[in-house]
């Protein structure tokens, strides 16, 4: 992607937002930079693995190929430690039907609120409550439904902020709530 150039009047390239892969000239010299983007991810320059320090591609293509590469590992690759960098993918153990219990009655609130705040089906909550699922498999609540639970049963103003978070970005509601 070319800076804008007032004597062309040429308009740089817009990136897309939530991921993709590009070449950029290097500002520093001759040559292309590969840059990434993962949902949720600062976007990232493509470096040598051995040395950390930025890659130049000789042609844009090389560039594009490279940040393609890196993009295709971070979308398929789990996610990895931030603190310690030990390369061990986080493995976090799932509520048990009676946790999930304990836990909703601890913090006071109907089970309809928290499919709403979490933003599930009533019937999957039901399968986490029972503990398995219609076809007769295990079914447990994930991780961050613990966390929002333990928010939740930490200072009950959370609750309400995530209510109204919730309320400000829906756009359909069950009647049912």
């Amino acid at each position: 992607m070319k800076e804008h150039n007032s004597k062309s009047g040429a308009e740089p390239k817009k990136l897309d937002i939530l991921y993709g892969a590009e070449a950029i000239e290097n500002a520093d010299g001759p040559g292309y930079i590969g840059v990434y983007r993962a949902p949720g991810l600062a976007p990232g320059l493509v470096r040598d693995p051995e040395t950390n320090r930025l890659r130049i591609f000789s042609n844009e293509d090389s560039a594009v190929a490279a940040a393609s590469k890196r993009l295709f590992d971070i979308l398929n690759t789990p996610r990895l430690r931030t603190i310690g960098r030990s390369g061990k993918s986080e493995r976090y153990q799932k509520l048990t039907s009676q946790e999930l219990k304990i836990l909703v009655s601890e913090v006071g609130i109907t089970w309809t609120l928290l499919a709403y705040l979490y933003g599930t089906s009533e019937r999957r909550l039901t399968d986490w409550m029972n503990g398995v699922n219609e076809k007769g498999q295990e079914e447990l609540a994930p991780h961050p439904v613990r966390v929002l639970l333990e928010l939740f049963k930490a200072d009950p103003k959370n609750i309400d902020i995530a209510e109204t978070v919730t309320d400000s970005v829906t756009t359909h509601y069950s009647e049912k709530r």
